[in-house]
């Protein structure tokens, strides 16, 4: 294991598709409240290192000039490698630009006013800190966490991108793990569970979420007319989960069955909501479309007994989703929960 006792700088990876000009108004915010910091906190950070990474767009001459003037380093693709990848490949960069703190930061969730100085805070307060998590519930708290899957903590969401900040010299070893986990969708997921492994244990410190950002994405994904948008945008990411589950208990039958089976109980109303048609020929086949890790993830279910079968097939074919507001439907949820 290097030597990572004397990293220093900031690096925050800002990935983004056809939505570069927020990614542009993200990096001026984060520059804007760096040089706010007061001395003490300048030399404990050091150097802050921003870089957007567009990808799967055609930018001008001048887009790209324009994005260069705001960051410390362009990575720009024209050919799309999807937006799985475009995350891993920030992990990738920060094991290259070794840097004491690690933020991967989407777009569309805005940094709040004091955003930075309230992370450095935190920071300096706490070395022993593993990772900062952005707090739903707006409160500042420690925890201690040895599974992020199975052991859930209210309020925080690690699998989003933009809700964790990493002090990199205690988890930076498991970066890697993004690469080889990204086609589940749960590269950051993955990162933090395997450092759960390595570490035994992590220490969280919260941060409340309105404090940290003035808006997220994640606030509107279940508001009615955009449930059935999020629904085709995040199929991957639901049928992922179980790819992820037996990815990372692949050497325990035992646990990685238990976990499968804890996964489909919590989720198996959702299914329908989720599913999509096999590739059929007018639409489009092999691992670009929607349909392959669902097929991965039904194969893994049918493997793990008759019940599990039978529970995922009542969850595909009704569409539970259009009786969240009835009671019978509720306490069947309910009933179902590990």
């Amino acid at each position: 294991m290097a030597n990572l006792d004397h990293l220093k700088g900031f690096l925050v990876y800002i990935p983004c598709h056809t939505d570069f000009e927020m990614a542009k108004m993200q990096a001026v915010n984060l520059r804007n409240q760096f040089q706010l910091l007061d001395d003490q906190q300048q030399k404990y950070i050091e150097k802050l290192y921003i870089i957007i990474s567009v990808n799967g767009v055609k930018l001008s001459k001048f887009e790209i000039e324009s994005l260069k003037t705001v960051c410390d380093e362009l990575i720009y693709t024209p050919i799309e490698i999807g937006a799985d990848l475009n995350i891993a490949q920030g992990f990738f960069k920060a094991i290259q630009v070794l840097s004491e703190f690690f933020w991967i930061l989407s777009t569309n969730d805005k940094i709040g006013a004091s955003a930075v100085n309230e992370i450095v805070n935190i920071f300096l307060a706490n070395p022993d800190c593993d990772l900062i998590g952005a707090d739903e519930n707006n409160v500042s708290r420690k925890i201690e966490v040895d599974n992020v899957i199975f052991k859930p903590i209210d309020g925080i969401h690690f699998g989003l991108i933009s809700a964790v900040i990493y002090r990199s010299k205690n988890v930076i070893n498991n970066f890697p793990a993004a690469l080889r986990l990204n086609w589940t969708g749960w590269g950051q997921l993955g990162v933090i569970q395997a450092s759960c492994f390595s570490n035994k244990k992590l220490l969280v410190v919260t941060i409340p979420k309105d404090v940290i950002f003035r808006e997220m994405a994640a606030d509107r994904s279940h508001k009615g007319d955009e449930l059935e948008l999020n629904s085709a945008y995040y199929s991957h990411s639901f049928f992922g989960m179980p790819l992820l589950i037996a990815s990372l208990f692949a050497n325990d039958k035992r646990l990685k069955r238990r976990f499968l089976n804890s996964w489909l109980f919590s989720n198996w109303y959702k299914v329908s909501l989720f599913s999509s048609l096999p590739e059929s020929e007018y639409q489009l086949k092999g691992i670009s479309g929607p349909y392959w890790r669902q097929s991965l993830a039904e194969d893994l279910i049918k493997v793990n007994g008759v019940f599990s079968r039978v529970v995922y097939f009542v969850g595909k074919v009704i569409d539970w989703e259009s009786f969240r507001n009835v009671k019978f439907a509720q306490s069947l949820k309910k009933w179902f929960k590990p």
